[in-house]
């Protein structure tokens, strides 16, 4: 078995009916090398030799078996055009190179449709620089400018092509002077993009599919959780990376999820990169170095209840992967999810977030992942909206309404609760309590609980609680 098969194969008896490749420009390249058309050749061929599920299924329709039935048809395959550091295109000329490059990929070969062009780009260590030297913003713009040029070439060379950005990272510090990281959030890169995208006059789209790469901010944050700050936009935040979109791309030539333009055109969201890295098992070889970060058992013996509270850290990958999965499905809009990685990297300092150890052999989750993906792909996912809490109950003190209430549920992950007093939202909360200090003596008031997903749906009011406050 060559090593292309080795990861396509476990890929494919997973479920997967997507592989993405990743190639690096540098300035001055304009074509394939023969190293990098020979890694194509060797991954395409055993992509086409792996078998996978048979055709996409829409959410809207479940298939009567349990399983799809497996095909040898070859598996979709995305290829992600990166830059690094300093090595950006940032002139004209640059630009031209890049994207003869990228053109250089769909031409040599055809099965490729679908290539992205860039890779967090809001990021110093994908692109530099971030900022320009008075502190004013510098990447969105530059990079604006090279998916607008690529675009129209690989448009040019073949009208069906999907081009997919931005590939944004899913948090930043927008800071242009900080010691270390410095880098745009994804809210404050798409905003700057759609800024450069008004100001070129544009009217053309600049990309078919929208990418982001929706990480938790640590490997035991769970995929339902909402960040309160702008800064952040993980798998649980999908409610503002469209809402940024289409906030920041209004009445303009770009569709955006959940806004088509007029000739049908419309555009999905891609999670191209997402994963939680697991601790190695003790012995395990080929690993080496030193964990930069923390992480979570691949299986735990303890697992999650659905109700398990979104700020609450969760046991092991096989959870994270279940809920992720569920998620992406539900979410509207989103068409794609990807893991990162199928193999573990050696390297500690590198991603542990594989389906597989660094030997090749299947983790403990290996399984459970094998599930949902076998329910995501016959559409045995439930999106119904979470169940309401129960047992809401109020208790009045001088100056303040103590509420508590039970853990509502949902097949996704209960997000969080909003809280609403005599009909009016009074605020919102992942835990299940909150305490209302807004109240007036001698005044009786009603409480009733929400549950919320990360899905956009919300369940039906909870039983009201009523106190008179003394």
């Amino acid at each position: 078995m060559d090593v292309g098969l080795q990861a396509t194969a476990p890929a494919g008896g997973l479920g997967a009916r997507g592989y993405l490749f990743t190639l690096t420009w540098r300035p001055g390249k304009v074509a394939l090398s023969a190293q990098e058309a020979r890694g194509l050749v060797t991954a395409l061929g055993a992509v086409a030799k792996t078998r996978h599920p048979a055709g996409p299924i829409p959410k809207s329709k479940r298939r009567k078996k349990n399983r799809p039935k497996p095909s040898t048809t070859g598996g979709r395959v995305v290829v992600v055009v990166q830059t690094f550091g300093s090595g950006t295109p940032l002139d004209d000329a640059a630009r031209n190179e890049f994207c003869t490059y990228a053109r250089s990929v769909v031409a040599g070969f055809p099965t490729i449709k679908d290539i992205v062009i860039g890779n967090e780009a809001n990021s110093s260590f994908f692109w530099r620089p971030q900022f320009n030297p008075d502190g004013s913003s510098a990447a969105p713009q530059a990079y604006e400018a090279l998916l607008a040029r690529c675009y129209d070439v690989l448009h040019a060379f073949r009208p069906s092509v999907n081009v997919a950005a931005p590939g944004t990272s899913p948090a930043g510090n927008d800071n242009p002077w900080a010691y270390s990281n410095v880098s745009h959030s994804p809210t404050a890169f798409i905003q700057d993009m759609a800024a450069a995208y008004r100001a070129s006059g544009r009217t053309r789209p600049i990309f078919d599919t929208l990418v982001h790469h929706p990480y938790g901010l640590v490997n035991s944050e769970r995929p339902y959780l909402m960040h309160p700050t702008p800064n952040a936009i993980s798998e649980g935040d999908w409610n503002r990376l469209v809402s940024t979109y289409k906030q920041s791309f209004a009445r303009t030539a770009q569709p955006v999820p959940g806004r088509c333009l007029h000739r049908g055109h419309c555009v999905s969201i891609w999670y191209l990169e997402t994963g939680f890295q697991t601790t190695p098992r003790p012995g395990a070889p080929l690993y080496y170095g030193f964990e930069n970060v923390s992480t979570i058992p691949d299986v735990a013996r303890l697992q999650s209840a659905s109700s398990s509270m979104a700020t609450t850290p969760a046991p092991d990958q096989a959870t994270q992967m279940r809920y992720a999965l569920r998620i992406a499905y539900c979410q509207p809009y989103v068409g794609a999810i990807f893991n990162f990685l199928i193999r573990d990297d050696p390297n500690l300092v590198g991603y542990q977030s594989g389906v597989l150890w660094a030997d090749w052999t299947p983790k403990g989750s290996y399984s459970s992942i094998k599930r949902v993906v076998a329910n995501v792909n016959s559409g045995h996912i439930s999106c119904a909206r979470p169940r309401a809490p129960k047992g809401a109950a109020a208790l009045a003190t001088p100056g303040k309404v103590s509420l508590s209430w039970k853990a509502g549920s949902s097949p996704i992950g209960v997000s969080g609760y909003s809280i609403y007093r005599n009909g009016q939202l009074l605020g919102t909360t992942p835990a299940f309590q909150y305490d209302d200090t807004s109240v007036v003596s001698g005044r009786k008031y009603a409480y009733q609980v929400r549950a919320y997903d990360a899905a956009g749906k919300r369940s039906r009011p909870s039983p009201r609680a009523t106190t008179l406050v003394p």
